[in-house]
């Protein structure tokens, strides 16, 4: 349906889409091509514009079935080439559109020119699903009234979805087990991962997904007390036997990254106990997002323990090591609560019982204020947000982030 957007947010919108053209080079540094963003961003230019003709009166159409866009009229097309746009994509194949006059859909075929899938539906994406369309060049491109149907993905991308997705299922067994003190199952020898799908959605988790990115089914293992996510990765060939596998051999891997390309993700009771770091964990934006991701599962095991105690472990005043709360923690709410930040430095911890904080002093491992005098007043009132001083803290407080340092992106 038609988004009814301010004009000057999209005019402005796209100036930001021009600036962001992306540099030309042979490929970027994780596997996608530059004509793959280059088409995708004029794409994004292409549906800007229709929303503002929308905006305007209403989009062009109604068409029948998937035209080119240089059929719209030259006054759309000279608008689009006034903001940089293109009726082509990089391989000067035609962009193609349709719209009822109520939705819209903007297609790129790839490098190709081949349709990947049918658009004999109503709407023609009816049989597309949404999702990433990898960095294929072939892959078709899709946008929907203004949204992204099928985008391009680098493989950064896809682990970043198919973790994202993992915790979100593992916090969906970790909320089972606060409210029945089991996990769901058992589930043995390990089995695809809907097999749990009843018992957790909708009341712990609202999407339940059982596919990873790269069109492989999640399996899922559990002896109720212990429990097990894994996805094969990106060559959807397992590394371990896990339909012989137990409690001992998950319980075994040692926790961290590993760089074979391929390897399986696992999810072990609470933690990656394997992943691909397909963006090295050494880089700046690797060790910022190793911290977030450590913060927010310290946070959320402090939140499960309030749960079942209506206070939060402590009090801890003033700020101390977080080792302080681990006997707390571990293993009933986090199977090894995270204690040295990606930088060497130890994460810290106040807490009154009612409130809490946890820190990491960031980069350049000093503290940004004086925390052995801080308490609940002065956490509250911090709210920096994200910050570009580098090696600013990661301050989280009573369940969010109210400061952290972006080197490329947020949280």
């Amino acid at each position: 349906m038609r988004h009814f957007r301010n004009r000057c947010a999209l005019v402005a919108l796209l100036a930001i889409l021009f600036a962001g053209r992306p540099a030309h080079c042979a490929q970027t540094s994780d596997g996608l091509r530059p004509e793959v963003l280059e088409t995708f961003l004029r794409m994004r230019i292409l549906a800007a514009v229709i929303e503002i003709q929308g905006v305007e009166g209403a989009y062009p159409g109604p068409t029948d079935g998937l035209v080119p866009v240089s059929s719209l009229g030259s006054q759309l097309t000279a608008r689009l080439r006034s903001h940089g746009g293109a009726v082509r994509d990089a391989w000067n194949n035609p962009l193609l559109y349709w719209s009822d006059g109520r939705d819209y859909l903007i297609v790129s075929l790839g490098s190709d020119r081949t349709m990947q899938f049918s658009y004999d539906g109503y709407p023609p994406y009816a049989n597309v699903p949404a999702g990433w369309a990898g960095s294929d060049p072939t892959n078709d491109l899709l946008i929907v009234d203004g949204v992204a149907h099928r985008g391009p993905a680098s493989q950064t991308e896809l682990l970043r979805r198919a973790m994202g997705e993992v915790r979100s299922l593992g916090t969906a067994c970790e909320s089972f087990a606060v409210d029945n003190n089991i996990y769901p199952g058992p589930v043995q020898p390990i089995d695809l991962v809907s097999r749990i799908e009843s018992v957790v959605k909708p009341i712990y988790i609202r999407a339940f997904t059982n596919i990873d990115p790269w069109g492989n089914p999640y399996l899922f293992w559990s002896d109720t007390t212990h429990y097990a996510l894994v996805s094969y990765g990106s060559d959807g060939v397992p590394d371990f036997p896990y339909a012989t596998w137990g409690r001992t051999e998950f319980e075994a891997m040692q926790a961290g990254p590993t760089s074979r390309f391929g390897a399986d993700l696992v999810f072990a009771s609470g933690q990656f106990v394997q992943w691909p770091a397909v963006v090295g964990q050494t880089s700046p934006n690797g060790n910022l997002r190793q911290a977030m991701a450590d913060l927010r599962s310290a946070g959320t095991a402090v939140e499960s323990f309030a749960v079942d105690y209506n206070v939060y472990p402590g009090p801890v005043a003033p700020i101390d090591l977080v080792d302080r709360i681990a006997t707390s923690l571990e293993p009933t709410y986090i199977r090894s609560l995270p204690k040295v930040d990606p930088w060497g430095n130890p994460y810290v911890f106040w807490s009154d019982t009612t409130h809490y904080a946890l820190v990491s002093y960031g980069p350049d491992g000093t503290p940004d204020f004086p925390y052995a005098t801080w308490g609940q007043t002065e956490f509250e009132a911090l709210r920096t947000g994200l910050t570009t001083r580098f090696g600013a803290d990661l301050v989280f407080v009573t369940g969010g982030f109210v400061q952290y340092p972006t080197i490329g992106e947020g949280p």
